[in-house]
């Protein structure tokens, strides 16, 4: 509890810090490519920078693009394009972008574009909290294709019609597809929309990257110190107390006292007798033991440094989660 609250702390002193400093030369801004595998995501970014003939490739793992529009724009722009086959990792990426870019195939067959309507509604679910409020442009790609869906269709079918800060374009992303063979000049107004809408709220949008990134890391502390919690307490159920059969890895006293020693830099001799109790509390387990040693002594600075008293209850509390008795 008490290295929950901490992390709670430093995420709340990391917000009202603020966002560093904005540098002289061109707004740095982050934007988040989104959509499923074969939507036309990098190859659009790609052709908005430049390049004539993007060849259309599956995207394997994150792919950041960086993109500089220079005169009285005057922004940096890195592209975060996320590839559709890590959905599960996209809510990871939307702390930090200032807007947001969804792709889908207009022209896809309906089995296919039910999966798209799928996959963004399960991407407006899931990442509503750091994606809503933000300026989000949806591109409704491949509109030089027999019937692609209009705009207006993508909109009602993704459920868009009203949503603040939200455009919806139909483009077609490879400028060999277009009718000028040139990009796409509904891809470009909706970039200059995209880059419009965040310098217009800058300020706030970067204010609210730096709480969202601080909520997500302290989330992911929290949800860590609770994945060491239930390893711990299963150690004990399934290792060193053991319902059938014998206990497995684990020490006999003058061991694992010997262990916990040197994984906490501590002499031996000078351990206070509660250190024992920690021993026999978890049969001298090698991994229990030197899961103790992290408490006391712990690698990351934003973990909690624990007194053997605040050890001791740690190990009763798990003890207690895996029905085993307070003391033995």
């Amino acid at each position: 509890a008490a290295a929950e609250a901490a992390a709670a702390a430093e995420a709340k002193a990391a917000a009202a810090a603020g966002p560093p400093p904005v540098k002289k030369g061109p707004k740095p801004l982050t934007v988040g490519v989104f959509g499923l595998t074969g939507a036309g995501k990098s190859t659009m970014v790609v052709a908005l920078n430049g390049d004539p003939d993007p060849k259309p490739t599956k995207t394997i793992g994150f792919r950041r693009h960086n993109m500089t529009i220079g005169g009285d724009v005057d922004v940096k722009i890195v592209f975060y394009d996320m590839p559709g086959s890590m959905q599960k990792k996209w809510e990871g990426y939307t702390t930090d972008v200032h807007g947001a870019i969804y792709v889908v195939d207009a022209a896809a067959d309906e089995a296919q574009w039910a999966k798209s309507v799928a996959a963004y509604k399960k991407f407006d679910a899931e990442c509503a909290k750091f994606v809503d409020g933000k300026p989000m442009l949806v591109v409704a790609n491949k509109q030089d294709l027999e019937g692609a869906r209009s705009p207006e269709a993508v909109s009602e079918e993704l459920g868009l019609a009203g949503r603040e800060h939200t455009e919806v374009l139909g483009v077609t992303a490879h400028p060999k597809r277009h009718t000028t063979g040139e990009v796409d000049e509904r891809a470009e107004r909706g970039l200059m929309w995209v880059v419009d809408a965040i310098k217009g709220r800058y300020d706030e949008l970067r204010e609210r990257v730096v709480k969202d990134e601080a909520n997500r890391e302290a989330e992911e502390f929290k949800a860590k110190l609770e994945r060491e919690k239930r390893v711990f307490c299963t150690i004990l159920r399934n290792k060193a107390f053991p319902e059938e059969g014998e206990p497995v890895e684990c020490m006999s006293l003058e061991d694992g006292l010997e262990f916990i020693a040197d994984e906490t830099g501590e002499l031996q001799e000078e351990l206070p007798p509660v250190v024992e109790q920690i021993c026999r509390l978890v049969n001298n387990h090698k991994v229990a033991l030197t899961m103790c040693g992290g408490l006391k002594k712990p690698v990351s600075k934003k973990k909690k440094k624990h007194s053997w008293d605040e050890i001791i209850a740690y190990v009763k509390e798990r003890r207690a989660e895996a029905g085993l008795p307070d003391e033995l």
